[in-house]
């Protein structure tokens, strides 16, 4: 009969058509928690995180890891939304 919160808010969500703004911003959140010492997250869209780095050397370690990333981000979330890293050199 009742419903837990959990399971009601992304139904909700759904409804309203901000889920997967929600989500993507849940994926950003918990990806900085995980690697917030090695990128920046900038968004998630269609199965691509985009993440910003400080430099070349550490785009390439991103890349060099981004299977492991991946599969940690994901199983955090739940769900295997993340497909690819897309590393965006900070140019600041």
């Amino acid at each position: 009969m009742f419903e837990q919160l959990g399971d009601l808010m992304p139904k909700q969500l759904r409804k309203n058509s901000i889920y997967n703004q929600a989500q993507a911003a849940r994926i950003c959140y918990e990806a900085k928690k995980l690697y917030g010492y090695l990128f920046e997250p900038i968004s998630f869209k269609n199965g691509v995180l985009k993440v910003s780095v400080p430099n070349g050397i550490v785009a390439q370690e991103v890349q060099a890891q981004s299977e492991e990333i991946i599969k940690k981000i994901n199983q955090v979330i739940g769900s295997n939304q993340i497909k690819k890293i897309r590393s965006i050199v900070n140019c600041r």
